[in-house]
């Protein structure tokens, strides 16, 4: 059975990512919702650049399991306005 953990925070998870990995605990990060993760929360406020922060997230990510040499699955929704 897999370990199944609830973390909002991106450094949160990058932070038990690399523990995880040090201890060979970690060969795979499965986020389920993207938008649901809290970033560093600066520049907050609009729709844009929520969606910015979404993207910086994202990329940290990508760099984050890169370094640790772990894969990642996330999915995300895009809505457009009508």
């Amino acid at each position: 059975m897999l370990p199944i953990y609830h973390i909002q925070m991106f450094l949160e998870i990058r932070s038990y990512a690399r523990n995880m990995k040090t201890q060979g605990l970690l060969d795979l990060i499965v986020i389920d919702y993207l938008q649901l993760i809290n970033g560093t929360g600066k520049g907050r406020g609009s729709e844009a650049s929520r969606q910015q922060e979404i993207s910086d997230i994202s990329r940290a990510l990508k760099r984050t399991c890169k370094r640790i040499r772990c894969t990642c699955d996330s999915s995300f929704t895009i809505i457009k306005s009508c």
